[in-house]
């Protein structure tokens, strides 16, 4: 038994691999809870990806002869990694880069990681990571609104039908954060196809589901678990 674990700013993802095969996911945990679930496990290997600053509260309840890595700029990785500060680079987003390696090799993939915030990583057919982008994710820009004005009331996402025209204050929030993100989505991924060609674009995060169906583009997928299997190939 082999873990992958994500360390993410809100929730911990826990992937339980054997034979570099990914058998079960525990996902959406708190802290405490990820302690809980990996008080009694048996791998051998773990494998970390923390941007939290969490992971020694759960590398000190690991049994002694567990073999743990943590991925950092400096891990050796199968990858050539064209960012000019390495160091700076979250490792979420190397992570998600070696999962969109791993699964779809030899072919120009954009990473789409929808979570608190939405970043866009950008890997060749020839395995060199180039870099990308960092914005506001769905969930932010609802919070933004609402922080930083007097008046406009704290919404999410809805799945109800939209238009550009909101009718009212909460339809014009919706219809500027949600048409907003998904035409920035679309110019992204339309500036990648213009400069490189054909590109596999995957979404993975939080709110990946939700964003993905709003693009409706054939070379679109989700991989929820991208991350996990980033790290599982170190």
């Amino acid at each position: 038994m082999k873990l992958a674990i994500d360390i993410g700013n809100t929730f911990v993802k826990i992937g339980f691999f054997e034979n570099n095969l990914l058998v079960k996911v525990a996902e959406r945990l708190t802290l405490p809870t990820a302690i809980e679930v990996l008080k009694n496990t048996t791998a051998e290997t773990v494998v970390l990806c923390d941007v939290a600053n969490k992971a020694e509260a759960i590398t000190t309840i690991l049994p002694e002869n567990t073999v743990i890595q943590k991925l950092t700029y400096q891990t050796p990785v199968p990858i050539q990694n064209n960012y000019e500060t390495p160091q700076t680079l979250g490792m979420d987003r190397l992570a998600a880069v070696l999962g969109a390696y791993h699964l779809f090799p030899n072919t120009n993939c954009l990473v789409i990681d929808a979570g608190s915030c939405i970043t866009y990583d950008f890997l060749t057919a020839t395995g060199t990571y180039l870099g990308g982008a960092i914005a506001l994710g769905l969930q932010l820009r609802f919070r933004a609104l609402h922080e930083y004005t007097a008046k406009l009331p704290l919404l999410q996402a809805t799945d109800q039908p939209l238009t550009p025209i909101g009718t009212n204050t909460q339809t014009a929030m919706q219809s500027g954060v949600i048409f907003g993100l998904t035409e920035e989505i679309k110019g992204i991924i339309r500036y990648y196809e213009q400069n490189f060609g054909e590109v596999q674009v995957i979404f993975c995060g939080g709110d990946a589901q939700f964003l993905a169906a709003k693009i409706q583009q054939p070379t679109v997928q989700v991989q929820p678990y991208l991350l996990l299997y980033g790290l599982a190939t170190l």
